[in-house]
């Protein structure tokens, strides 16, 4: 008497294969949104905190501090010191977001060092961040007199408020 054994054949175990496959691809795009939104708000929350840390610390030391934004390296620098050049704290945005330009006043930045110098009572000009990335196009503007961000999606409210004797 022979004995018969079942097994599956090849097509079997390449279907099996082929569906959990597009199981899993289903799944990382279902989580690939909620992540990059994380993401994108990790980094406003990053220039708000950056922010408020530096306006503290100029408070504390009763010194000037210098806030710079390199963008591109997509860090944030807070500088000290007599010449404002020691490096005291550095930061760089959750990956997948980047600073695409920083607004002071009339002037627009898209590349390199942005400078921004703080006063030794912790205050500065009003500026703005452009923030970019997979889930993300905004723009945090910051009032220079009380640090308090805003997010702003249109460039054109960010001109206005910066700028408000521009046409």
């Amino acid at each position: 008497m022979a004995i018969r054994t079942r097994a599956f054949t090849l097509i079997e175990t390449m279907l099996a294969v082929l569906l959990l496959a597009i199981v899993a691809s289903a799944a990382a795009l279902t989580f690939s949104q909620p992540i990059a939104q994380a993401r994108a708000d990790d980094a406003f929350d990053q220039l708000r905190s950056f922010d408020a840390n530096a306006r503290t610390a100029a408070k504390s030391s009763g010194k000037a501090v210098r806030v710079v934004f390199d963008l591109s390296d997509n860090r944030l620098d807070r500088r000290e010191g007599g010449d404002l050049k020691d490096t005291r704290y550095s930061v760089h945005l959750p990956p997948g977001c980047r600073i695409e330009a920083v607004r002071i006043g009339r002037q627009s930045t898209t590349f390199g060092e942005v400078p921004l110098d703080l006063s030794a009572m912790g205050l500065s000009r009003s500026y703005a961040v452009h923030v970019v990335g997979p889930a993300t196009d905004r723009w945090a503007v910051f009032a220079g007199l009380t640090g308090e961000m805003s997010a702003i999606a249109n460039e054109s409210a960010v001109r206005q408020i910066l700028e408000p004797d521009a046409k």
